[in-house]
């Protein structure tokens, strides 16, 4: 939970003290934690900026509300003869100032790629058309198609009675940690002092070249796997020799296998997963012939046309390791990266396809944190029909492990303004030089940032009414870089988000036009890149943290393979693990959990992550860190107990109590079991398979 005397510190370190108006750069208090004060200028070229921003905010057209604003004011570079309202040319000149966020920028044919939620249609597909659009996916249940469009088009689209928004498409992102700062970048060094730089990754092979190096090396982990392959001793876990039997054995991933009790489960209740299926979804199944032709992933049935690739082939990396877990278990993939609305399709899919547990490692960015959206909305369906579903938590850092976040939340407080205009506004300072400045975020490559409040989602009859924007302004010249300024009027289709770009070291400025003060989520997009200083828990959120979801946190299982032994005790989380609680305010309907309620400490806290899971292993990545990996972990794991027990399939119930059950006490130092880093502790698989064991089977 969140403890409420630093939830209250959080929300002074943000609380306005200062207001009214300066004709030439307004200068801003920010009280901090300790009662001092950190100075933030805003300079007279940004009031200028978002002046001219919210102008054209204000002269939109009911259909130019229908249109995420950078695709908007992308379309009206696009059309440079096209004023909006009375803008006039001067305030189109300070617009040209401020790029679009790439997502929105269109390609050099001029074209862009867009999610458009409505009523899916033959008239509607033949109305994208007839613009010069190319329909790349439609899902009518979920009111989305996803098309490349004229980004001088955008506007005629919205234009159709059918239709209640068009975004920039939503970008699927996997849960692997491979952004994290490397030994031989010019910059590189880790975000906390004395934090270990991870070695390099090796450079990306081709087919013909990884097929080569796992025969190379085959012998090697052959020897490897034969002196360490069964643990003795199901008490301690330490690793003895043992005889592998006849045939060829699968060396992916002896890491997870062994510090998990995986192997001396198999080995001593004689389950392999036989009789269940599990559903992977990633992004592509690349290479995944190869691994099959060195025996390292057994026969997949891939949903027709869902095989996302070309990819980064993290797919035959997650089957790989539910393979060694569960080496009995049907394998079926489905890609996640079609769009939002494909990923839930994909999820339900599986389901039908008689898949009894089903994981992933996908985030999509905008899934809300305050409401289940439609791929949290699609989890808890496929689980109400008997499957059960693992996720990765994310790559988001924890508090307890490193201080720092890659996101923050807390209650808007309307203590001033900076122009009447403006009902009140949070700054946060990103520039990292500074000990009084309230944000730092460091990364090596340019981050999106999400701002989320506590409004529901939007539907055929409402959006969102409360009116936040988002702006990056340069810390030197104190420009407007980035910003998103989408119209909140509760108008059908309009979303209580915001989104665009930001660079390392800028000033990020949350303003509110109108409405009421609701709780704010402020998200970087990180995976080891980039997080903020401020320590705010609560980093895991979208479909990880639905309500019927086991969201998998991650350990490093190089570690005690290295010592010769399972996890234990005196293991922990990695410190990029994502943490939780997760605070939810709203139904999936969109009603209220509390009426009138849209203020931390209200809503709902579910306790996310569920357990923690095996990285840092050896596998089609080498290493493969994130909890990309772990989710595959307990997601095999609880195959061997299905397969052990079949009756557990239909006591959801009792399989969550035998889970959480089965895990050993992890990151105590941090809190009591469950906590909010690491759940109920480090899943053991033998534990699992002999409690299922001892339970009716019937």
């Amino acid at each position: 939970m969140f403890p409420a005397m630093r939830y209250g510190a959080t929300l002074a370190l943000f609380a306005l003290l200062g207001g009214g108006h300066a004709a030439s750069a307004q200068v801003l208090s920010l009280a901090n934690s300790t009662g001092s004060k950190s100075q933030v200028k805003l300079s007279s070229i940004a009031l200028s900026q978002i002046a001219a921003l919210q102008a054209q905010k204000a002269a939109l057209t009911p259909i130019q509300q229908k249109i995420d604003s950078n695709l908007f004011r992308a379309s009206l570079m696009a059309r440079p003869s096209v004023r909006v309202g009375t803008l006039g040319a001067n305030a189109m000149s300070v617009l040209r100032t401020i790029p679009v966020s790439r997502q929105a920028q269109p390609d050099a044919n001029g074209m862009v790629l867009v999610d458009i939620k409505g009523t899916v249609s033959s008239t509607l597909l033949s109305q994208i058309r007839a613009v010069g659009g190319t329909v790349q996916g439609t899902w009518p249940v979920f009111g989305a198609v996803r098309a490349l469009v004229p980004v001088t088009q955008v506007e005629a689209i919205a234009g159709s009675r059918a239709v209640l928004s068009v975004r920039p498409a939503s970008q699927a992102h996997v849960l692997r940690n491979q952004l994290m700062p490397v030994r031989g970048q010019a910059d590189a060094q880790p975000l906390v002092p004395g934090l270990p730089l991870l070695p390099a990754p090796p450079p990306a092979r081709t087919e013909a070249a990884r097929e080569a190096a796992v025969e190379a090396h085959l012998p090697a982990l052959l020897a490897k796997v034969r002196t360490s392959q069964f643990p003795a001793n199901a008490v301690t876990g330490r690793f003895s020799l043992a005889a592998l039997g006849g045939g060829l054995v699968n060396t992916s991933d002896p890491q997870g296998d062994l510090a998990q009790r995986a192997a001396l489960a198999r080995q001593t209740f004689h389950v392999t997963g036989a009789g269940i299926r599990i559903g992977v979804i990633s992004d592509s199944v690349d290479g995944l012939a190869t691994e099959q032709r060195s025996g390292q992933v057994g026969p997949v049935t891939v949903l027709p046309g869902q095989s996302g690739v070309p990819g980064s082939g993290e797919g035959t990396a997650m089957l790989e390791i539910v393979h060694r877990i569960a080496p009995g278990a049907q394998l079926y993939f489905a890609t996640a990266f079609g769009s939002e609305a494909g990923f839930a399709a994909n999820i339900i899919a599986l389901q039908q396809a008689g898949c009894n547990v089903i994981v992933d490692d996908v985030s999509y960015f905008d899934e809300p944190p305050v409401q289940d959206g439609i791929v949290a909305q699609a989890v808890d369906t496929v689980s109400a029909a008997g499957a059960y579903y693992f996720s990765s938590a994310g790559n988001n850092f924890n508090v307890d492990q490193y201080g720092i976040t890659a996101n923050w939340e807390g209650n808007f407080v309307d203590e001033g303004t900076f122009d009447p205009n403006f009902a009140g506004y949070l700054a946060y300072d990103s520039a990292g030089d500074d000990a009084n400045q309230v944000l730092t975020a460091r990364g090596y490559e340019r981050q999106d940032a999400f701002l989320f409040w506590a409004n529901p989602q939007s539907t055929a009859t409402s959006g969102a009414t409360d009116d936040y924007d988002l702006y990056v302004l340069d810390p030197t010249t104190g420009a407007v870089k980035f910003a998103s300024t989408d119209p909140h009027t509760g108008q059908p289709g309009q979303d209580p988000i915001q989104a665009c770009e930001a660079d390392r070291g800028q000033l990020i400025v949350v303003i509110k036009n109108h409405g009421n003060a609701v709780d704010l989520h402020l998200f970087l997009t990180s995976d080891g890149a980039a997080a903020l200083n401020i320590p705010a828990p609560g980093g895991t959120y979208g479909h990880a943290t639905a309500a019927s979801t086991y969201g998998t946190a991650a350990a490093d299982a190089s570690i005690p393979y290295s010592q010769n032994r399972a996890f234990n005790s005196t293991d922990v989380t990695e410190y990029f693990s994502s943490d939780g609680p997760r605070r939810i305010f709203f139904n999936a309907d969109g009603s209220e959990m509390a009426a009138g309620v849209r203020t931390a400490p209200g809503g709902t806290l579910r306790q996310k992550p569920v357990l923690a899971s095996s990285d840092g292993i050896t596998d089609f990545f080498n290493p493969f860190y994130g909890t990309s990996a772990a989710a595959p972990h307990a997601a095999a794991i609880a195959a061997l107990v299905l397969s052990a027990n079949p009756a557990l399939q239909s006591q959801p119930t009792r399989m969550f109590n035998l889970l959480t059950g089965s895990c050993i006490p992890f990151d105590t130092a941090f809190g009591p079991l469950p906590n909010r880093d690491t759940g109920y502790g480090m899943l053991d698989a033998y534990l699992a398979v002999q409690n299922a064991e001892a339970l009716p089977k019937k």
